[in-house]
């Protein structure tokens, strides 16, 4: 697609503009040539939400622009900040697993600068160091970073390859805008830097995650399972835990909604539509399938309009 720099850079050779979205351009006199595209406003992805708000908090914001800007240090000193409650359970403490429910960046923030006492958000932390959380929560605060450095940056809730051979787990990522590549790319925050498993035939580059292989956004998931193109047994949270399948990847699908509308909420909460789908013993019905397939296909587009995705 056309960049924001580069639809600047086409402004002198444009031949009439249509609205604030459509452009047609002629590209020369002699070329006679007209293009219609559709050019995406990315700054919604750029200001923090309600769930990333900062709050002009003076210590934390000093801490965070106290950071690098380029997303391999970003995602390395964030890799450091949350201790997963499921993964590292042995490390959790009794009294500091509530922490799970935490809610917002900003609360988060302020908990592991609190802990660290005069470390950096750079620093290499201990498990008493960071706040108790979940692939969400490192999620959450690598976004956070990310639009209040100016770069458009969204939580994707899915499934990853590498952690159960044969399985998609549940997980979340970040997506970020790579403004060189002129592309959205999937950071994972949550795993540690020295971990490097192989993900369908290759070492994963926590930095640029192969999409639809690596990790698949539930919408991916969703289309995928609805096609027969997989099996939606393979979708778990855990062996353990009996929601899985088409329901379950239904429930990451209207979370993947809320997280591309900012309102990036904790991964057991439900609400309106979810609420019905888990009363639904007999499985989904067809009224909230489709609606399902209804929003899995317009969140396949990375260059989804922030309007149409606050529409729902």
């Amino acid at each position: 697609g056309i960049s924001k720099g580069s639809a600047n850079a086409l402004q002198p050779r444009v031949l009439h503009q249509l609205n604030s979205r459509h452009t047609i351009l002629k590209f020369s006199k002699t070329l006679n040539f007209y293009l219609t595209r559709y050019i995406m406003d990315r700054s919604f992805w750029t200001t923090q939400g309600p769930i990333t708000d900062l709050e002009d908090d003076v210590a934390v914001l000093a801490a965070i622009d106290a950071l690098p800007s380029d997303i391999p240090s970003l995602r390395e000193a964030v890799s450091q900040m949350c201790l997963h409650y499921r993964a590292r359970a042995s490390e959790v403490k009794p009294d500091r697993f509530p922490e799970i429910h935490t809610v917002r960046a900003l609360d988060m923030f302020k908990r592991v600068l609190a802990r660290g006492g005069s470390k950096s958000l750079d620093s290499k932390r201990t498990a008493d160091e960071r706040t108790v959380g979940c692939c969400r929560d490192s999620s959450l605060l690598l976004v956070a970073i990310l639009r209040r450095k100016g770069i458009p940056a969204r939580v994707r809730i899915g499934h990853a390859a590498y952690f159960m051979e044969g399985f998609m787990l549940d997980h979340v990522v970040a997506e970020v805008w790579d403004e060189k590549e002129s592309r959205w790319r999937l950071v994972d925050p949550d795993v540690p830097w020295d971990w490097h498993p192989k993900g369908k035939g290759q070492t994963v580059d926590w930095n640029d995650v192969r999409p639809g292989v690596e990790f698949q956004t539930s919408p991916e998931a969703w289309v995928a399972a609805r096609k027969g193109d997989v099996d939606p047994q393979i979708y778990i949270i855990a062996p353990s835990v009996p929601l899985r399948g088409i329901p379950y990847i239904a429930h990451n699908v209207i979370h993947d909604l809320a997280a591309m509308g900012k309102q990036e909420l904790l991964l057991w909460d439900a609400w309106g539509t979810l609420l019905d789908i888990e009363e639904e013993s007999g499985g989904i019905t067809d009224k909230h399938a489709k609606m399902i397939d209804d929003v899995a296909k317009m969140l396949l587009d990375g260059d989804v309009p922030a309007e149409k995705v606050q529409d729902y």
